[in-house]
């Protein structure tokens, strides 16, 4: 099952809801928590929301970040 971090943040008729579970920039241990909570209801797969960024090589600098603090204390 698909469901990514960010997807509770769009609500009925597409109102976007404010959900600070879900938004760009939280800490990796907040990140951490809500993907294993993800992994109990039965999600196999989704994402990360991107925090701003100023340009490419900032946004991979955050996806190294996720690589090495997140992806290795997911289940």
């Amino acid at each position: 099952m698909l469901y990514g971090l960010g997807t509770s943040q769009i609500g009925e008729g597409h109102v976007v809801v404010d959900d600070p579970t879900q938004l760009p920039g939280m800490s990796a241990e907040a990140i951490i928590d809500q993907l294993g909570w993800f992994s109990e209801l039965g999600v196999t797969i989704t994402g990360v929301p991107i925090p701003p960024v100023k340009d490419v090589n900032a946004y991979l600098d955050y996806a190294q970040w996720v690589i090495e603090e997140i992806k290795p204390k997911v289940p």
